[in-house]
């Protein structure tokens, strides 16, 4: 049952409850989720998932591998302290996570630590949505922008949401975190000291 991505449900225990879930849209139909699997983990990047089952199918086995990614942020959120006093921090940081995770962090650093993002952090010193945020920065408010800007620096605990436990409340607001301000009088310390040595 491992190679096949496709599997035939002959034995389906109770068809009238089965057909009428398929009827409320609560299921799809017979054996048909496993190919819908099969196809978000590859869409995801993550490794291919398994199935087992016995001949007598008394259980099923299901096991969806996590995505490589997520044992590199969960060194990096170790690695992070909990707050950046300063320029210094971010570059011990970086240097202090050794060098098979270092890729995944210089490309969380790049894509977080950008205009957009001081943009973004400094227009989150209260609570507004992610809309308003957006259009005061010149960006649409869409997905792209979202995973683009926003993703990186929450990833990272630099803004915080008011609504946590529901990321996509209808009334989701963002607001910079103590780090994150920190980070950001850094980046601007470091910003107007450059340009009044030159």
């Amino acid at each position: 049952m491992q190679s096949q991505q496709r599997i035939v449900a002959r034995d389906y225990r109770n068809r009238r409850i089965g057909d009428f879930l398929k009827e409320l849209d609560l299921t799809e139909g017979r054996g048909t989720g496993l190919p819908t699997i099969y196809k978000a983990m590859e869409r995801n990047g993550s490794p291919q998932p398994s199935f087992n089952t016995d001949t007598q199918s008394t259980y099923f086995l299901a096991t969806l591998p996590a995505h490589p990614l997520v044992e590199i942020k969960a060194i990096i959120n170790k690695s992070i302290p909990k707050s950046i006093n300063s320029l210094d921090n971010v570059i011990s940081l970086i240097k202090s996570i050794d060098d098979g995770v270092s890729d995944g962090v210089n490309s969380i650093v790049e894509h977080a630590v950008n205009n957009k993002a001081i943009e973004m952090l400094n227009q989150m010193t209260d609570w507004i949505s992610r809309e308003e945020m957006f259009t005061k920065i010149g960006l649409a408010n869409n997905s792209t922008n979202r995973k683009r800007y926003l993703d990186p620096i929450l990833d990272l605990n630099w803004v915080k949401m008011k609504y946590p436990e529901t990321p996509t409340h209808p009334k989701q607001q963002y607001k910079t975190t103590i780090s994150g301000k920190n980070l950001l009088k850094i980046i601007c310390d470091h910003l107007f000291h450059n340009i009044e040595n030159n």
